[in-house]
């Protein structure tokens, strides 16, 4: 990776870098990195390299997603993330959802990049989750949220109804916390107070709506400004 991290990985780990960072594969770190060829295949790209030993393959996939809006989700995490599933056949849904990922890629059917477009959802999903399960010290952000009750109850509060002119006292309140108490906390794990988060969320779901041309350009920015001022007022 991007640095002089070394991490070593074993048979049925899964590697996630969240922030596309440049990294090397290698089985020896002693020895230079050798060129190898590369042939696209109907937009995959095989390569193979090695002498006789015992074959060890990888299974890469790549998914993308809305920078402003995957923000909060990915920019907390780690350049990397290693989950290891050890016996893929025993590591239950997500190890499935890999071999139907390339049953389909090697089948070219009809549909299989729709189906592996969502099955590739499915499994980063689960890979957070898994990640976020195990209770890495570094853990901020989103995943950091969403495993503690009360600040995960207050993200589903702002989520689901974002135009809501929501208050600190008003979500403290629905989660039985002190004001004092859900800003602290708010704050330590996801980087920003409640409402300066939701200010952040609405001007995203503002941009989002700007590409989509879903509304009136002329609106978008009343009612963003409605709901901030809003909110600030009370």
């Amino acid at each position: 990776m991007d640095g002089n991290e070394e991490v070593e990985v074993a048979a049925g780990d899964l590697l996630l870098f969240p922030h596309d960072h440049r990294h090397l594969l290698g089985s020896d770190l002693m020895l230079s990195p050798a060129p190898v060829g590369s042939e696209a295949i109907e937009g995959l790209i095989e390569m193979r390299w090695g002498g006789d030993g015992e074959a060890t393959r990888f299974i890469c996939g790549y998914l993308a997603c809305d920078r402003r809006a995957c923000r909060a989700l990915l920019g907390p995490l780690p350049a990397m993330l290693r989950i290891p599933l050890g016996d893929i056949s025993k590591s239950g849904w997500l190890g499935d959802l890999l071999h139907i990922g390339v049953e389909e890629s090697l089948a070219k059917r009809p549909g299989s990049q729709s189906l592996l477009g969502k099955l590739s959802e499915l499994a980063f999903i689960e890979a957070l989750r898994r990640y976020a399960q195990s209770k890495p010290l570094d853990l901020k952000g989103w995943l950091a949220g969403l495993q503690d009750p009360h600040v995960g109850r207050v993200l589903a509060l702002l989520h689901g109804d974002p135009k809501r002119a929501w208050t600190v006292d008003e979500l403290a309140r629905a989660v039985a916390l002190s004001r004092s108490a859900l800003a602290e906390r708010f704050t330590e794990m996801i980087g920003s107070p409640p409402i300066q988060y939701l200010t952040q969320w609405r001007l995203t779901l503002a941009a989002q709506a700007l590409r989509s041309g879903s509304d009136d350009i002329a609106s978008i920015p009343a009612q963003i400004w409605d709901s901030i001022t809003e909110g600030t007022m009370k």
